[in-house]
């Protein structure tokens, strides 16, 4: 594809040149430009913008309409690009990571889970500021990640044979 001639592109005419030969749906229909045969579509000028979904913060507990809670039902509300915030306390759910969503501690290692996180076939999610104490004392792993790309920054684990599972 680098390498390819490159695709012609039609050029732009002036509104104040154009000789549009009828209008339909919404398309101005101008006549042929030089090096292509035939009539040539061009949007109107009053296309609507393209749609951008911006990036939510869901809180869990607390209230309000982006409150959630327990962990796992912000991460099933989250989509790509959003962070679900976790204030300070104990949780007692596993978590699961969620492809694009960042799950962080408010509070750097002041929120503190009481059961593993697993990540397992996700991309680009994130993990923060958490302290992990697995279920019970030797407990098999404290992270466990499986055909995952996931970025884990400020994390402490303890009460686990091993830390992160890979």
């Amino acid at each position: 594809e680098r390498f390819a001639a490159p695709t012609p592109v039609a050029p732009v005419i002036p509104a104040s040149r154009r000789r549009p030969w009828g209008v339909a749906a919404g398309i101005v229909i101008a006549p042929a430009l030089a090096g292509i045969g035939g009539a040539v579509a061009l949007p109107r000028a009053n296309t609507p913008p393209p749609v951008v979904i911006q990036p939510r913060v869901l809180a869990v507990g607390g209230t309000g309409q982006e409150a959630y809670p327990t962990i796992s039902a912000a991460i099933a509300a989250a989509r790509a690009g959003d962070t679900v915030e976790v204030p300070i306390g104990e949780y007692h759910e596993q978590v699961e990571l969620k492809s694009g969503v960042t799950v962080r501690s408010r509070v750097p290692r002041e929120a503190v889970l009481l059961a593993r996180v697993v990540a397992d076939n996700v991309r680009d999610a994130r993990l923060s500021g958490f302290r992990i104490h697995g279920p019970q004392e030797g407990a098999a792993s404290g992270i466990e990640i499986s055909n995952s790309g996931v970025e884990l920054d400020d994390n402490e684990i303890e009460g686990a044979q091993t830390g992160i599972q890979i």
